[in-house]
């Protein structure tokens, strides 16, 4: 066997070798002893590509019991170099179908195979050689006959033929019956007779689809000058035609564009504008040709960008972003720009087209929406820590007003005591504005005129304002009421007022308006977070300093100022802002540096009022003897609580949370006369203990405190269901005149139950 031509070899199931010839050594170098002691392994030899091959053959063989498989591979010489070689091998395997072993035989087909790559190669070159041949025959795209006096086809080329669909010897146009000229508009026919060029389009049929083609007819003269035939060059343009008539749809399509089309050339310089260019714009087609885009520039975006962008476009890539820029008439513009690089037919950059879309409506609703969700995040927390300061507030106020009682023969600790209550009130005014932020804090609504409460604060607003500022007021005629607390609206009449006077440090006029207005669908459509129906507004104008467009953006955000340090705290606008939000209205401001400010405040209009009330005189505080269940979470309001209702007579039984306080109802079923109970506690909340206890008893008399009613309690009962609330802090004397004033009310209305119980 090893002088057998050839390899010849007994492969075994892990690829090692029990036998291999001789010739292994010419085919790879290395002696069969290497292979025998597998120092050399003939896997690790096969060409990375041509071994997934073979493995998958060979697994595919031995799974379906094949006998023999032949087939080339490539091998790596010990020099580095890769031979081909055939192999031709035999499965042997045993009597229960297991592969034994591989006989086989390799060839060496190196020379054969790079004799079969020159062959390939050289029927390539010659096919490639064919082909530039027939690409350029085809380029010339042109059909060429040539036809005697009687239009018979003397020759035509492939392309003709297939144009023309008639062949060598049959007449290329039928004649008509009078013999003397054929088909109108016939080229070669008015060649003859008119014995010059001629070329026309023709659009048919041919072969059952529809061509467009150029026919361009000459006659051919013999020696003496006689028309003997004529040639006829036919070229199909039906591409060029569909090409035409794409270019004239796409021309049309973005002449009518809704969006800004933009085209410069290679160097930036405007070569083209579509139509809503100039009507979004201001600037004729005429007015920006030859002209960098970079003319619009707002002044809102740096050079930086600029650069990024021409960067970008430069070197081949899209640039998507957005651009503000200023129309003819100043106004800004906020552009969703793309702009794509076009390229010729060497792939060299010729031009640039932008797209661009003027979203300046959605970007300001886009804001718009971006503020009210931080406003509202902020909102959220200030109403949290407000309500847990509150708690303390609660226990400051009343304990000092205790100790004031106490110490009352002793005038220095009455003045101490009441500077603490003094600071605890400061901080009391403090968290009334971040619940007024945060649409937490308890209102007390009413059908109110608006043209009342301005009169009610004229007085203090002029003098307020100073000399210096002319107070205008002009009151809307035959306005409705607003449901509305009437504290609160005076809050922020005041608010407003006193900052336009400090926008006005050298005089001004401070005008104050109110009307009516109808908010269509198209209305609310624009802004979002309105909803169609009837409004009272009121405005308030000032003809100050005014407010850039940074100002405005967080002229509502909680402690912003332009104030110097020490004359504001920056929540007067927040907590303005937050009480006409908890009140179902909006705010619309409108200002600019130098022409001062307009605020105008929305509020619902109540259909149907029978008329406008006012709060009236606070009642006197009296004891009694009655049974109140107290439910209060924090311990110092608790105590508090506890010890002023039985300093004024009543018994008191105390609760921690909710679940505790349902409890010692139904131990003291029919002896409780008031539940005084906080609207948020673990466990249970005040709220669902209260529906617990009044559906075992419906008519049981509640009296809500809390350091805020959240928007869900608000809504749910507090405003609506006319169920007593008190808010923190509270003094001693509010607290026994508030529980007062529920114990000698009228009976609890069932209609009122029936609003805060859950259904079934």
């Amino acid at each position: 066997m090893n002088n057998v031509p050839g390899m010849v070899y007994r492969g075994l199931p892990d690829w090692s070798v029990a036998f291999i010839g001789a010739e292994v050594e010419t085919m790879t170098g290395y002696a069969p002893e290497e292979f025998l002691a597998k120092r050399v392994a003939w896997r690790n030899l096969i060409h990375p590509d041509d071994l997934r091959t073979v493995l998958s053959v060979n697994r595919n063989a031995v799974r379906s019991r094949t006998k023999s498989l032949h087939g080339k591979l490539r091998i790596r010489h010990r020099n580095g170099e890769y031979r081909w070689i055939e192999d031709r091998r035999q499965f042997i395997y045993n009597g229960t179908g297991n592969l034994l072993y591989v006989d086989g035989l390799c060839m060496d087909v190196t020379e054969q195979k790079e004799a079969e790559e020159k062959l390939r190669e050289a029927k390539a070159r010659a096919e490639e050689e064919k082909a530039k041949s027939d690409a350029i025959i085809a380029a010339m795209g042109d059909g060429i006959s040539i036809q005697d006096r009687d239009f018979r086809i003397l020759y035509q080329n492939e392309i003709h033929e297939k144009l023309d669909g008639k062949h060598l010897g049959e007449f290329c146009y039928k004649a008509y019956p009078a013999l003397d000229r054929v088909c109108d508009n016939c080229p070669l026919d008015t060649a003859f007779r008119l014995g010059k060029v001629t070329t026309v389009e023709w659009s048919g049929k041919v072969g059952g689809q529809t061509r467009h083609v150029e026919i361009t007819a000459s006659p051919l003269r013999d020696a003496a000058g006689k028309i003997v035939a004529g040639i006829e060059i036919v070229r199909d343009i039906s591409e060029r035609r569909r090409s035409e008539e794409e270019r004239i749809r796409l021309a049309t399509a973005v002449d009518q564009s809704g969006e800004m089309i933009v085209i410069t050339d290679a160097a930036g310089a405007i070569v083209y504008v579509n139509p809503a260019f100039e009507r979004i714009t201001g600037y004729t087609r005429e007015e920006v040709l030859g002209r960098n885009p970079r003319f619009l520039n707002s002044g809102r975006q740096g050079e930086a960008l600029y650069r990024e962008v021409w960067e970008t476009i430069s070197r081949g890539a899209v640039w998507n972003g957005r651009i503000v820029n200023k129309a003819k008439k100043g106004n800004l513009l906020e552009e969703d720009v793309t702009i794509s690089p076009v390229r010729d037919t060497t792939g060299a950059i010729v031009n640039y087209v932008a797209a661009k879309r003027n979203i300046t409506r959605e970007a300001a609703l886009e804001r718009q929406v971006q503020t009210a969700q931080r406003m509202e995040a902020v909102g959220t927390l200030a109403g949290g820590i407000a309500h847990d300061f509150n708690n303390a507030l609660t226990g400051v106020i009343g304990f000092s007003e205790m100790l004031r009682t106490r110490f009352r023969d002793d005038p220095a600790a009455v003045s101490d005591v009441n500077e603490v209550m003094r600071c605890a009130e400061r901080a009391a005014a403090l968290t009334r504005q971040l619940l007024a932020f945060a649409r937490r804090q308890v209102m007390d609504p009413i059908d109110l005129d608006l043209n009342s409460v301005v009169d009610s604060l004229l007085k203090l607003v002029r003098k307020s304002a100073g000399a210096h500022i002319e107070v205008i007021v002009l009151h809307g005629q035959d306005i409705p009421a607003v449901r509305a607390d009437q504290g609160q609206m005076e809050q922020v009449l005041m608010n407003l007022c006193l900052n336009a006077r400090d926008a006005m440090p050298d005089g001004g006029q401070l005008l104050i308006e109110t009307g009516v207005v109808d908010l269509d669908e198209a209305y609310a459509e624009q802004y979002s977070y309105v909803r169609p129906g009837r409004y009272v507004m009121l405005t308030i104008s000032d003809t100050g300093v005014g407010m850039d467009e940074a100002t405005r953006e967080h002229a509502f955000d909680p402690f912003f100022t332009t104030k110097a340090p020490g004359r504001g705290t920056g929540l007067g606008l927040s907590m303005v802002y937050g009480i006409v939000k908890q009140h179902g209205g909006f705010i619309h401001l409108d200002s600019e540096p130098g022409k001062g400010s307009v605020l105008k405040i929305y509020l619902p209009a109540v259909q149907g009022a029978g008329g406008c009330a006012r709060r009236g005189d606070p009642a006197i505080a009296r004891g009694g003897t009655e049974t109140i269940l107290l439910a209060e979470d924090d311990e110092s309001a608790r105590l508090l609580a506890r010890r002023v209702l039985e300093a004024f007579g009543y018994k008191v039984l105390v609760a921690t949370d909710g679940e505790e306080a349902v409890a010692i109802f139904r131990e003291n079923r029919g002896r409780v006369d008031l539940l005084l109970l906080d609207v948020v506690m673990p466990r249970k909340g005040g709220v669902q203990a209260m529906e617990e206890m009044r559906r075992e008893c419906p008519g049981q008399r509640v009296l809500f405190v809390s350091g805020y009613s959240a928007d869900a309690v608000q809504t749910a009962f507090v405003s609506r269901s006319e169920i007593p609330h008190l808010a923190k802090p509270f003094s001693p004397t509010a607290l026994a005149k508030k529980v007062r004033e529920v114990l000698d009310a009228p009976a609890f209305r069932e209609a009122a139950a029936g609003a805060v119980r859950k259904p079934a």
